[in-house]
């Protein structure tokens, strides 16, 4: 069998006919050599380059310390939860790099970084051009993600997520997906 010959992230970003209109380049290379990050942002100073969403915590602290990337993409979730996103916006803004965080894991999920991004001073004037922050937000087909709120979380006309706001995390869990997907609770 005949392997497709592999396209260099740099030979394809070098490609794009307009790179103005890319808002960021997510992922271009393996995370296993942070380094190898640094030399990729010198060779596409059109391109913002993002990453670490999968990354240890000490890694993308080091990533953001020596801007290997222009944008961090860590997960609320996996990465240790309000307090260690507040440390790394800290850390981010101390060293000019962006922080746009990765949101795949779910509605709950999601709904926990709206809440973060919304309680966030100043997040559309300090992080680009974007009407509010930007929310990963994946429209493959999903019935545990899409049915899991009793009202689902859906961007409104303008491409949007209002923030619930409801008590607690302002959504309600659908009791009838749990017991669907959930296991029994002994």
């Amino acid at each position: 069998m005949k392997r497709a010959p592999s396209i260099s992230p740099i030979h394809l970003a070098r490609g794009i006919a307009e790179p103005h209109r890319i808002a960021w380049f997510e992922e271009p290379i393996s995370n296993r050599v942070p380094a190898a990050h640094r030399d990729l942002r010198a060779a596409l100073p059109d391109f913002a380059i993002a990453g670490a969403e999968s990354v240890p915590v000490p890694v993308i602290q080091q990533l953001v310390t020596e801007r290997m990337l222009d944008i961090i993409n860590p997960d609320l979730v996996s990465h240790g939860g309000f307090a260690v996103m507040q440390g790394l916006q800290a850390l981010c803004d101390l060293h000019g790099v962006r922080l746009v965080p990765h949101c795949f894991d779910g509605q709950l999920g999601r709904v926990a970084t709206l809440h973060w991004l919304a309680a966030q001073p100043g997040w559309e004037e300090a992080h680009g051009p974007f009407a509010a922050a930007p929310v990963e937000y994946d429209i493959s087909p999903n019935p545990l993600r899409d049915e899991l709120l009793a009202v689902p979380l859906r961007p409104n006309a303008a491409g949007l997520l209002p923030v619930p706001d409801l008590p607690g995390l302002g959504v309600t869990v659908n009791p009838d997906v749990l017991r669907r997907y959930g296991l029994p609770l002994i």
